[in-house]
């Protein structure tokens, strides 16, 4: 701002007071010098409108820059989205598949198992597992036959009497069990009491209501519910 000063001198007086001094004769004269008088001036309107001028311009980079930064934080707000989206599919496809099991089947390890809705003799149920690719199921340890029972218990429990076959049978030679695999029964076993009687031939086995589903052999031409297994599989790589 421009400020315009100025200096008034008003007066360097010499009063005389009618004294003269010693060695001065005449009259004495005293001598006063005052102080000069300041005029500042704050009414400069061209700089207030420079002032002005430059207040605006600020104003004006203030908000371009506050646009600047909110667009800034916008695009790094999106960048973080799509580190986030990449990250999680790089983790994805570092992970190891897990072995998957088809539509209507349930997993138990690497197994998958169906349970029948309908009833079949244990020949034409065999034939059903086959076509839908794999066999009839096959309890061969306690763990197996546990998870089995559990499901069967929950599916036909309305059923005061019923059998539900798996893959185990002697109609090749009697009295010598073969799994559908074609490898022997030996080891483990979880027949109920008194089972196998080969009562009229019954060379078929199944989990039996009436023995708390514990095995039992039936006759294999009995139409009944019946388990089928299948091999847990790795779902297709996507490139």
């Amino acid at each position: 701002m421009n400020v315009s000063v100025v200096v008034l001198v008003l007066a360097l007086l010499q009063v005389v007071v009618g004294e003269t001094a010693p060695n001065n004769p005449g009259p004495r004269t005293e001598q006063c010098v005052c102080s000069p008088a300041i005029y500042v001036d704050y009414g400069d309107k061209k700089g207030e409108e420079a002032d002005s001028k430059v207040l605006y311009q600020l104003r004006t980079q203030l908000t371009l820059l506050q646009g600047s930064m909110e667009s800034l934080r916008t695009q790094q707000e999106i960048l973080i989205d799509e580190v986030s989206n990449l990250t999680a599919e790089l983790l994805k496809k570092a992970e190891p598949e897990k072995p998957v099991c088809p539509d209507g089947y349930v997993q138990f390890e690497d197994r998958c198992f169906n349970f029948s809705i309908e009833k079949k003799t244990y020949t034409d149920a065999r034939s059903a597992c086959q076509a839908a690719g794999g066999r009839l199921g096959m309890p061969k340890d306690q763990l197996t036959n546990d998870f089995l029972t559990n499901q069967i218990e929950t599916r036909y429990f309305a059923f005061s009497r019923y059998i539900v076959w798996f893959g185990l049978t002697d109609e090749v030679r009697e009295g010598t069990w073969v799994w559908e695999d074609g490898t022997p029964l030996i080891g483990w076993s979880d027949w109920a009491q008194g089972e196998p009687d080969d009562f009229f031939n019954q060379d078929c086995v199944g989990f039996g209501s009436r023995f708390g589903l514990k095995w039992e052999d039936g006759g294999c031409s009995l139409d009944t519910y019946y388990v089928c297994e299948t091999k847990a599989t790795f779902p297709p790589v996507d490139y």
